[in-house]
């Protein structure tokens, strides 16, 4: 579809590749790798929305079907939250 929200997660998968491509091509002096991986870091967080709606999406689709994927989607998104959680905890110790 070519509705606005399709555009949007279109345009930050290709903002990625580019900036991902950018990263990987471009030659960095030792000096200044620390300066190029936190750039990458950050193309992480900006693409991290869009990961987040498609992930809600893929289980707003399992949930639509039979009872074995909406397991399957549970599933998933409960080892989502579970992954997160533990993330979210070690980044306090």
């Amino acid at each position: 579809g070519s509705d606005r929200l399709t555009l949007a997660l279109a345009g930050w998968g290709i903002s990625f590749v580019v900036f991902l491509a950018f990263r990987v091509l471009a030659p960095v002096d030792a000096q200044f790798q620390r300066y190029a991986d936190e750039f990458i870091h950050r193309v992480y967080g900006m693409t991290l929305p869009a990961v987040a709606i498609l992930a809600g999406s893929a289980v707003a689709w399992t949930w639509r079907h039979n009872v074995g994927w909406r397991l399957a989607g549970a599933a998933a998104a409960l080892a989502a939250v579970a992954l997160g959680i533990t993330q979210w905890l070690m980044w306090f110790r």
